[in-house]
């Protein structure tokens, strides 16, 4: 399975205190970080971060990033608005993404030699 271990329990844990719910409803943001680590060789060329070299902690360092301003945001104890440069970062990892998965049907094929 993609999902590693420790992100299925917290998922299936949440799912079980809910009463119910679906899979995919009860992941958080970071636990997609996970997944793309546990699944670096098919994930990487569309979701790591920097150049084709890049490992796994560094290429997927930009969902920890948007991760921590998400919580600094959505979490009413903290009442944070995201800074300028929070928001700089937001819109270009945002910009990057769209253009990665648009263009992941070419890049993943010529990664991978077809």
């Amino acid at each position: 399975m993609g999902v590693p271990k420790i992100v299925r329990g917290k998922v299936l844990e949440r799912i079980n205190e809910a009463g119910g719910g679906r899979l995919e409803e009860n992941f958080d943001l970071i636990h997609y970080q996970s997944i793309i680590k546990e699944q670096w060789p098919l994930l990487k060329p569309v979701l790591a971060y920097g150049d084709s070299r890049v490992g796994k902690a560094r290429g997927t360092s930009w969902l920890g990033e948007v991760n921590t301003v998400r919580n600094k945001v959505m979490h009413p104890s903290r009442s944070h608005n995201p800074t300028f440069e929070e928001l700089n970062m937001l819109e270009k990892y945002d910009t990057w993404v769209r253009e990665r998965i648009a263009n992941s049907d070419t890049e993943v094929a010529e990664e991978i030699g077809d």
